[in-house]
């Protein structure tokens, strides 16, 4: 039985008729006759009795209906579920950020606005959020703006800027500005090679000159 002739036989076990099954499906008279009959021959069965312009549902009809029902009940979710995702009402979002200021409250307002998906969230450096998302590994991810290559679809976020944070205390305390000078002669916290971050650090006072026991290498802004 084809989708086509279910839905036929649906119809005119709905309308009581083959005539008002036709006009519920918008279809003409002899289509639904032609389909119906087509299960009938295909299984030698009567699935109505026709009496007059009437149609009325046999023994073997009657047990038909509620599969054909539960049939159609289950094409109607699951066109109701591509409609839910197609609308992001509903699904799983799979998404990443080089940084997480800022991101959270990004996630925070999908999850306000479309209560239904569900969120996974992913912290890297911008190349390996880049690689997951051209490997399918994630749906969508924040990178810096050298890493948005031509691969992909690009909109700017924020303006993220390097910052020395330094104690009260320190003689940097009541400085207006710090010279590239002064930065290299302290021991320098830098995130792992390929991070936007580090690259922007090292363009800006030279990193790979640095003695080794003057950088201090970590993987994650953890601390």
């Amino acid at each position: 039985m084809t989708p086509a002739q279910a839905r036929a036989f649906l119809a005119v076990a709905m309308e009581g008729s083959f005539t008002a099954g036709a006009k519920r499906l918008n279809v003409s008279q002899p289509t639904v006759t032609s389909q119906v009959l087509s299960i009938e021959r295909q299984y030698k069965i009567e699935l109505f009795h026709r009496a007059g312009r009437g149609a009325c549902l046999t023994s073997a009809g009657s047990a038909l209906l509620p599969i054909v029902r539960r049939m159609f009940a289950s094409f109607d979710e699951a066109t109701a579920y591509l409609h839910d995702v197609r609308g992001l009402r509903q699904g799983h979002l799979r998404v990443g950020s080089y940084t997480p200021h800022g991101f959270m409250t990004l996630v925070a307002r999908h999850k306000k606005r479309f209560p239904a998906t569900s969120i996974s969230v992913e912290f890297a450096n911008s190349r390996l959020l880049a690689s997951r998302i051209l490997n399918y590994e994630l749906d969508v991810a924040v990178v810096a703006r050298e890493d948005a290559g031509v691969s992909f679809h690009a909109l700017p976020v924020a303006s993220v800027v390097l910052v020395v944070i330094s104690p009260k205390r320190s003689a940097w305390a009541r400085r207006a500005s710090i010279s590239v000078k002064d930065l290299r002669q302290q021991v320098v916290v830098v995130r792992e090679p390929g991070s936007s971050s580090r690259r922007a650090f090292d363009q800006l006072i030279g990193t790979p000159g640095l003695p080794a026991n003057q950088v201090v290498q970590i993987g994650s802004r953890e601390e």
